[in-house]
């Protein structure tokens, strides 16, 4: 059975399962559907607004992913309104997650107009976007291989620059960290050619420099355009700095708007460990 890493208490509502490999099989005491099952039409490219009336009509109250089975074009994932970070990010507040299966909770009316981010830290990553260049190469950030570095505008998600990634590359950079606290990385990527899916991994280092684990996850790309993504990580006990690096598998994917944030404000930065609650 696969499922979340964290348990998951929810009261009496309807729970919006995304897309899960046939065999995997979830236990709850709510209702659960898919967008493939539910008579509500979740399963589709719709106006955000209808989409959000639908998903408010029908009762819903948290909306759960398993990105795992998204890594190719049966899904039909990237043409899912629901299932877009985009709207994830404007309608819901992500409880918890990790290892690919995240669950958000719908925002009310008047939590939406007050605004609820998912992480109230600052990026990490001076040059997340790429758009400081030194010496022809994106400034802070570490490349191996031979990596395309555009700055045209026409390949990037946002800004000027993007960075464009085959099997044999890879992009790393290196920020500092406190122990016990939880993050969360962001990234937006698309394929050339088909779908495909990159790596995104943290390396957990002590103030020696020497590595004490490391993790990440894999996000799905496809060549409809650039999908963002983000995943929770937290810092393991002495961990000092964070190496972030991204890989791509099969064939070219471009990269750009990578992000690293602390859950809590940086002011808290000294206060104890908290992750996500669930709420």
């Amino acid at each position: 059975m696969r499922r979340c890493n964290s348990p998951i208490s929810t009261p009496a509502a309807q729970v919006n399962a995304g897309p899960v490999v046939d065999g995997a099989r979830l236990y709850s005491r709510v209702r659960i559907s898919t967008p493939y099952t539910t008579g509500d039409d979740l399963n589709s490219a719709e106006d955000e607004a209808i989409v959000l009336q639908r998903l408010r009509a029908g009762g819903y109250s948290h909306i759960m992913v398993d990105r795992r089975s998204w890594m190719g074009a049966i899904t039909g994932w990237d043409q899912m309104t629901v299932l877009s970070e985009g709207f994830l990010r404007r309608h819901t507040v992500l409880v918890a997650g990790g290892d690919h299966c995240y669950l958000y909770r719908l925002l009310s009316p008047a939590e939406e107009a007050s605004g609820t981010a998912w992480a109230q830290g600052h990026n990490l990553l001076d040059n997340g976007d790429f758009e400081s260049q030194a010496d022809g190469h994106p400034a802070g950030w570490e490349l191996t291989g031979r990596p395309s570095y555009d700055r045209s505008g026409g390949k990037s998600s946002s800004g000027q620059s993007a960075i464009r990634l085959k099997p044999q590359d890879t992009l790393a950079a290196t920020v500092s960290v406190r122990p016990g606290m939880s993050y969360l990385v962001g990234a937006a990527a698309w394929s050339e050619e088909r779908y495909n899916y990159a790596n995104v991994r943290v390396e957990w280092r002590d103030s020696e420099g020497q590595v004490l684990t490391a993790g990440g996850e894999l996000i799905p790309t496809s060549p409809r355009g650039y999908q963002r993504f983000s995943l929770l990580v937290v810092a393991p006990q002495r961990a000092a700095t964070a190496v972030i690096s991204i890989r791509v598998a099969g064939r070219p994917a471009w990269v750009d708007d990578i992000s690293f944030q602390s859950i809590l404000p940086d002011m808290a930065a000294t206060e104890p460990a908290a992750g996500i609650s669930l709420r």
